[in-house]
């Protein structure tokens, strides 16, 4: 058994810059047919989106994204405020000019709006698109979209724009409005804004958007002046210093910064790089990720994030919006550079950190998360928000419920339940892409899908079934249907963690071509019929962690102990019966130690292997796999209870002092059976390690 240390685990050294080349858009094929094809601007790609709509999920993947059609995404709208509310379909005003339900709208209509189009659901795809069409159909005499309010000058006054503009990107691809590309273009030419403040200068993606659409140099320049205005007003922010572009390209401090505003920027000269060419701006990309990779990601994948960005021990958390945030940067970033790693940075923050930040019925969810977590109550937020480590200002004491599991953690404070929506129909949408010739097809996340899409120099029809229960099995099965021989380039993604490979074309094993970024390309003409399996055989290895943290893992899969758990429906005002409030109490043992592992105690994997009998494969809910691992109770290892604003509270502790650790432990040596990190609420995924062999004495006795 291999076992690497943090960084090691996430295989994310120094990564290379995409060669230049061109690339033509492949839009749908409805669009295709009537003619309506487009050409992009864009400078360099190694890969492109897809239309929304090009893949499709399936097995697992539509089951859950259905669920969360079923659960969060298709009720927000009508639960509470501000989702109850007019923004985006109104030019209403809060009395305090507030923009947050403008943002917090703008999240939840991206994410049903996709999820709509992915499911082909009718009534989502109406509820979600009327916010698009009602505001392009609306614009201010000098183009200017939205309401009035969001116009004037302020530091998140125009960042809700961005993030509603994504919503209208995916309505373009996938009705071919022209009316979106034309009121885009209106918004950022004849409108004159300039984009200061923290998050104004997002609007970058979109201008670039528009850009590749339209061909239109001035937007071009407006983003390439928005970027540098960005550098001298953070130059000048204490908190900001990260951002920078010499702090960028610099080995260190770590960052000192909110993390969802963190992930927003540091994505931004990844797209000023596809779209202008310029290496320095592909440079500065790579190294702010880089950071992230290096100093504040948690053991789930999800970036340590509360607020701000922060350290990584076994309880420091991660904000919801960070899941959705930072995969969807490192996309942008894997299609600039073409690299797999930032692929397997996707996969391990969507399989692990996202589903364990959920209830499995996708109808509450926490504001923050933790790897560790043996409790989730209305009292016990452990990471010290009412004690000013993140907001000094707030003194409410309701803002403790942040750990439990709501349809609106954070009351007042909701960007969590919006943008969780996005989460699934990104990961679906980006799943394969086109290459940068324009010619081929990348399988860059896996999962069991559908694609149709049009490859080869003449653009022929083909679609290919990904079947697979991947990560919760190592074999992908892919059905190609091509109506002819068709010659492509497909290119299919090694993640870095598996190191021997296998391909069989048509039942037959091929020689693998040299890896180039973490991808093979299999270049051959296709024929009908043809089927290609792609096995990433998976072991178990360990990552070690702060204060002598050590965690399994599997492929891209962690794995944690679930600790038996009681739920109990609490007060809210913001809930209702059928999407109640919850807190999570402990109701077993957690307090374990995994022991050096002999070679009697090797760790071994369990799987029982779904049927066509077994039911519907559910892996989230119920978990097929298992690691068995030694371990021994850790006494005196308990609950921290503390009193924050004379009310009591009670916060999962620290990972005991190793020092003091083989002093600690008692009772037998005990078999623990870890399960995917995904199926579990409350858990322990980081463990305290005992380092030495002082859990078995001579004669199979244990040890006190």
């Amino acid at each position: 058994m291999k076992k690497f240390s943090r960084r090691e685990a996430f295989h994310l050294a120094a990564i290379g810059a995409a060669s230049a080349v061109s690339f033509n858009t492949v839009l749908p094929l409805a669009a295709e047919e009537e003619g309506a094809r487009a050409v992009s601007h864009k400078a360099v790609s190694s890969f492109e989106e897809l239309p929304i709509g090009s893949v499709r999920p399936d097995g697992w993947l539509e089951q859950q994204l259905q669920r969360q059609a079923d659960g969060i995404t298709g009720h927000l709208q009508h639960l509470y405020a501000p989702f109850t509310g007019n923004a985006w379909v109104a030019d209403e005003q809060a009395a305090d000019a507030d923009w947050v339900p403008w943002e917090v709208r703008a999240y939840w209509c991206d994410g049903a709006l996709r999820c709509g189009l992915l499911l082909q659901q009718d009534t989502l795809i109406e509820q979600a698109s009327r916010l698009v069409k009602y505001t392009f159909a609306n614009p201010q005499r000098d183009g200017y979209l939205g309401p009035a309010f969001l116009k004037a000058s302020g530091d998140y006054h125009r960042w809700p724009h961005n993030v509603f503009f994504r919503a209208a990107m995916a309505w373009h691809d996938s009705s071919n409005d022209p009316a979106i590309v034309e009121g885009l273009h209106r918004h950022y030419i004849d409108s004159p804004f300039t984009f200061t403040g923290q998050r104004n200068q997002t609007n970058i993606e979109a201008m670039l958007w528009t850009f590749d659409r339209t061909g239109d140099r001035k937007l071009l320049e407006l983003a390439e002046q928005t970027w540098t205005l960005s550098q001298a007003q953070f130059a000048q922010m204490e908190d900001m210093l990260a951002l920078t572009e010499k702090s960028m390209l610099s080995a260190g401090p770590v960052i000192n910064m909110h993390g969802v505003t963190y992930a927003e920027h540091s994505k931004l000269p990844a797209l000023l790089y596809r779209a202008s060419g310029k290496q320095q701006y592909l440079d500065l990309a790579i190294a702010a990720q880089q950071k992230v990779f290096n100093h504040h990601v948690l053991v789930d994948g999800g970036a340590s994030s509360t607020e701000f960005l922060s350290t990584v021990t076994a309880r420091d958390a991660h904000e919801t919006c960070d899941l959705a945030d930072y995969p969807w940067s490192w996309g942008y970033l894997m299609m600039a550079t073409g690299d797999g790693a930032y692929g397997d940075s996707i996969e391990r923050t969507t399989f692990n950190a996202v589903p364990g930040a959920l209830r499995k019925d996708w109808k509450a969810l926490q504001y923050y998360s933790s790897p560790n977590q043996f409790l989730c109550t209305a009292h016990s937020d452990h990471l010290g928000i009412m004690k000013g480590t993140s907001y000094p200002d707030i003194a409410e004491f309701r803002y403790m419920q942040r750990m439990s599991y709501r349809p609106s953690p954070g009351y007042s404070i909701v960007c969590c339940p919006a943008n969780v929506n996005r989460i699934l129909p990104n990961y679906i949408a980006r799943m394969w892409m086109s290459d940068g010739e324009g010619h081929g097809l990348a399988a860059t996340l896996y999962g069991p899908s559908k694609v149709k899409t049009r490859v080869g120099i003449h653009k022929i029809e083909i679609e290919i079934h990904e079947e697979t229960r991947y990560p919760y099995s190592d074999e992908i099965v892919f059905h190609l249907k091509v109506p002819q021989p068709v010659e492509f380039p497909l290119h299919l993604r090694i993640p870095a963690w598996c190191n021997a490979p296998k391909v069989l074309l048509n039942r037959s094993e091929i020689a693998l071509p040299i890896q180039k970024k973490g991808f093979v390309t299999l270049q051959r003409v296709w024929q009908p019929g043809d089927s290609l399996v792609l096995r990433l055989p998976m072991s178990i290895t360990t990552s070690t962690w702060p204060e002598d943290g050590i965690a399994y893992e599997r492929g891209p899969l962690v794995y944690a102990y679930p600790i038996p758990q009681k739920w109990s429906v609490i007060p809210d005002e913001q809930s209702t019966p059928q999407f109640p409030a919850w807190d999570l109490t402990p109701e077993g043992k957690w307090n374990y130690a995994l022991l050096q592992q002999s070679d009697s105690q090797a760790p071994s994997f369990h799987e029982q292997v779904p049927t066509e009998n077994a039911g519907e494969f559910d892996p989230w809910s119920n978990p097929t796999s298992s690691i068995s691992v030694a371990a021994r109770e850790v006494a005196h290892w308990e609950l921290t209870k503390s009193r924050v604003n004379n009310e009591e509270a009670t916060f999962t502790p620290r990972l005991p002092d190793p020092i003091q650790l083989p002093t600690e432990l008692t009772g037998p040596v005990q078999t623990l059976k870890l399960v995917p990190f995904a199926s579990t609420e409350l858990r322990i995924a980081v463990f305290p390690h005992l380092k030495t062999d002082l859990g078995v004495m001579p004669g199979g006795k244990t040890s006190s």
